[in-house]
């Protein structure tokens, strides 16, 4: 069980991965009050400050079922500096969501293997949200600003960024690894990919955050 207040954490992410209650802190003053546990689900997180909606009930759900972890099949490579963000956390986070790390960035793009169900092979790199003004930290942590935003303004300023166009920051673009992926389609995105994935927990379109 995982006490939060909707920031993006890698705590709440844990326990997101780990089918988990995640629950709002409310639910320890109500088992206070009452001299014991209360029920989790009318405290359950339905959303995070960034307005990813219903990650700890899919999870939950999914486990329930006996269904594979979120990312099973994909093989990410981290690739350059992950300054802001942990890279140690981000490469906790895949192996707790089931993908494999990569040692070396793939080749080429991915071919579809049959009868092995879906697997992708793609890079992943620190890089700020489309017209981000706050450090990549925010993508994870998540400061108290825009945690006080309301659902529907977080949902306003998401919706906004997709509209926008994804520059490529340029100490990315001159890195050899970028070039040779480029040259052989591998897909390269932000790491916002992965943490939006997990609290959604339904795995995003790569379009939205392809460089």
């Amino acid at each position: 069980m995982v006490l939060v207040y909707r920031k993006r954490t890698f705590k709440y992410l844990q326990g997101v991965l780990g089918a988990k209650w995640v629950l709002e802190e409310g639910w320890l003053a109500a088992c206070l009050e009452q001299g014991g546990p209360v029920e989790e689900a009318a405290f359950q997180v339905k959303q995070d400050h960034k307005g990813c909606l219903g990650g700890p009930e899919a999870a939950r759900g999914s486990a329930a079922v006996g269904l594979p972890p979120l990312l099973h099949g994909y093989e990410v490579y981290l690739a350059g500096d992950f300054a802001q963000t942990s890279g140690r956390e981000v490469a906790a986070l895949l192996k707790a969501a089931g993908a494999k790390q990569l040692s070396r960035p793939p080749a080429a793009a991915p071919t579809p293997r049959a009868g092995a169900g879906p697997c992708t092979s793609l890079i992943l790199c620190e890089a700020p949200e489309p017209g981000a003004a706050s450090s990549p930290a925010a993508a994870l942590s998540g400061g108290g600003q825009a945690a006080a935003q309301g659902e529907a303004a977080a949902a306003a300023a998401a919706a906004a960024q997709q509209q926008q166009a994804v520059a490529v920051p340029p100490a990315i673009a001159a890195a050899k690894w970028y070039q040779k992926a480029a040259e052989g389609g591998v897909p390269v995105v932000r790491h916002g990919w992965l943490l939006d994935s997990i609290s959604c927990y339904t795995i995003q379109p790569l379009s939205k955050y392809r460089l």
